[in-house]
């Protein structure tokens, strides 16, 4: 299976589902940590395996650097939203909508790091920061 790279919605799509399973990862990590309930291990391992396989459709295998840096992009990503999410429930607006605008930065870094969509020139990603 290949993915056209000109297909941002399915990018998208995929993106999404990465960073929530990179998030699902991370909670039954310190779950674990936590507990020692071998549940946990166990599905750290199932997680793993199922973000690795859908990640490799959007990152070279053959570049470990760049399928690291990828992997915390989306992290990253996911974090900065569930920042967002917390100063919004809390009517901080504009803190919420710094995080969201770096969320979208660090989304705009993985397409163009990975040659997805459009113009690939990371000149042309803004920051808050």
């Amino acid at each position: 299976m290949k993915l056209d790279n000109r297909d941002v919605g399915l990018a998208e799509d995929m993106i999404f589902a990465l960073k929530n399973l990179i998030a699902i990862e991370n909670h039954a990590a310190v779950s674990y940590g936590i507990g020692k309930n071998k549940k946990f291990f166990q599905l750290i391992d199932i997680i793993r395996r199922l973000r690795t396989k859908w990640i490799g459709l959007l990152v070279k295998k053959e570049n470990s650097h760049l399928w690291c840096i990828s992997k915390h992009l989306l992290a990253s990503a996911e974090g900065m939203l569930e920042i967002g999410n917390r100063f919004t429930s809390t009517n901080q607006e504009n803190e919420a909508s710094e995080a969201y605008e770096d969320a979208n930065t660090l989304i705009s870094l993985f397409l163009i790091l990975n040659e997805i969509g459009g113009d690939h020139d990371t000149e042309q990603v803004q920051s808050s920061a």
